[in-house]
């Protein structure tokens, strides 16, 4: 059974993810709205994060968050700029 299978955990940069297909979301991203909110995106600001997926992923990573939120962060900023140019970014509104 697939959902045996399954594993949902929280991720940091010194724990070692050894996984088929990572999924992140990032749930702390949100939108540049005006004045009011900065577009944070807490620890995922630490590159070495997605570094550890990237590099533990073995056939596939799937982000989920706000784009406009993820580009402001330098490590999120260069992989989305990847997936652009590489057409595998996904924008549902």
């Amino acid at each position: 059974m697939i959902l045996s299978r399954l594993c949902i955990d929280t991720i940091d940069c010194e724990k070692v993810i050894d996984k088929d297909l990572i999924i992140i979301s990032c749930v702390r991203s949100n939108k540049v709205v005006g004045f009011g909110q900065q577009g944070n995106i807490g620890e995922l600001q630490d590159g070495r994060i997605l570094n550890s997926v990237m590099l533990n992923a073995r056939r596939g990573v799937i982000v989920v968050g706000s784009i406009a939120t993820l580009v402001r962060g330098d490590a999120f900023r260069d992989f989305i700029l990847w997936g652009k140019s590489n057409s595998i970014i996904v924008k549902y509104c």
